[in-house]
């Protein structure tokens, strides 16, 4: 009787470590993820544009998997370049914000999924500032 229930517990434990061991999206594996965002400045409206150019200091948001909220941010270097390094194998949401009309911000995001690990570039954010 002892021998059974020690192997049925023993099966459990196996069962439970094998799949805790997977992990999802997140920090911890051998994946980037790049970009870049391009600034168009206005003044007033989105009729005259003043100034197009690359952002520096854009702040860049990424979410793991179905989280809620985001999991890391990075800034945009002088040359608009972003990058989230360390990633696992999974799916994610970057995004930015861009001035809209009123006060509000709106929020560009692309999903990228990523199946092994490599650099995956998820292309150009164009955002509109307005002055």
């Amino acid at each position: 009787m002892k021998i059974k229930f020690f192997l049925s517990a023993l099966a459990v434990l196996s069962v439970i470590s094998a799949t805790s061991c997977k992990k999802g999206p997140g920090d911890g594996g051998q994946t980037s993820i790049t970009g870049k965002v391009f600034v168009e400045r206005y003044i007033g409206n989105y009729h005259d544009s003043i100034n197009d150019h690359w952002a520096t200091e854009q702040d860049v948001y990424i979410i793991y998997g179905n989280d809620i909220s985001y999991g890391n941010r990075t800034r945009t270097g002088p040359d608009g370049l972003f990058e989230f390094r360390y990633l696992r194998a999974g799916n994610y949401t970057v995004y930015v914000y861009s001035d809209s009309t009123g006060v509000l911000k709106k929020s560009l995001s692309k999903n990228v999924d990523i199946p092994d690990k490599g650099i995956f570039d998820c292309g150009t954010f164009t955002i509109k500032k307005i002055n």
